[in-house]
C-alpha cells in the first residue's frame, strides 16, 4: 500500500520538477546569470511556483496526488529547482495563502493564466488581462509567442523588480 503512494509522490514530484524547470532556465538565460538574490523569498515568485509545481503534479498523476502526497512532492520538487528548502518555501507558501496575501495570489493566478493557456484551456482567453497585455494590440495567434509573451509580463517583469529592489 505504501509502494502506491510512495510511487505516486514520486511520479509527481519529476512532473512538477520537469513542468517548472523550464521557467527556471529561461530565467537563468534572460535575467542572467542566475537566480536574482531574494527571488525565492518573493511572495509572488513563491506563488508562481507553488501553483505550477502543484499543476503539473496534480496533471501527471491525474488527481491522484492530494493532500500530504501533493504537498511534499510540491515541497521535494522545489527543493531540487532552488537548492533551498523545499519544505520552508511550501510552509511560506500556506501562510500567504491563509493570509489572504495579493502578491502571493497574483503570483498563482498568472501562472495559472499561463499554464491554462499553453494547454488551451484558459476560459475567456481573448479578455483575460494577462494575455491582452502580453499582446498589446498584436493580432498574433502563434500560442507559443504569446505564451513567451505572457511569461515576460510575469514572471520576467517580476524578476525584473526583485532585481532592482535588491540594487537598491
Amino acid at each position: 500500500m505504501f509502494g502506491l503512494f510512495a510511487s505516486t509522490q514520486r511520479k509527481a514530484t519529476d512532473a512538477a520538477i520537469e513542468g517548472a524547470r523550464p521557467y527556471i532556465a529561461l530565467l537563468q538565460d534572460v535575467a542572467g546569470p542566475g537566480i536574482p538574490s531574494g527571488f525565492w523569498e518573493d511572495r509572488y515568485v513563491v506563488g508562481f511556483f507553488q501553483f505550477t509545481t502543484a499543476f503539473f503534479a496534480k496533471h501527471v498523476t491525474q488527481g491522484k496526488a492530494s493532500g500530504a502526497t501533493l504537498g511534499f512532492a510540491t515541497a521535494d520538487a522545489l527543493t531540487a529547482l532552488s537548492n533551498r528548502n523545499g519544505r520552508a518555501i511550501m510552509s511560506r507558501a500556506a501562510d500567504l495563502t491563509f493570509a489572504k496575501d495579493p502578491e502571493h495570489a497574483r503570483g498563482a493566478d498568472d501562472a495559472a493564466a499561463l499554464i491554462y493557456y499553453a494547454f488551451g484551456f484558459l476560459k475567456d482567453e481573448d479578455r483575460h488581462p494577462l494575455v491582452k497585455k502580453a499582446l498589446g494590440g498584436s493580432k498574433t495567434t502563434d500560442r507559443i509567442l504569446i505564451s513567451t509573451l505572457m511569461l515576460r509580463e510575469s514572471l520576467f517583469a517580476e524578476v525584473e523588480r526583485i532585481k532592482a529592489e535588491g540594487a537598491v
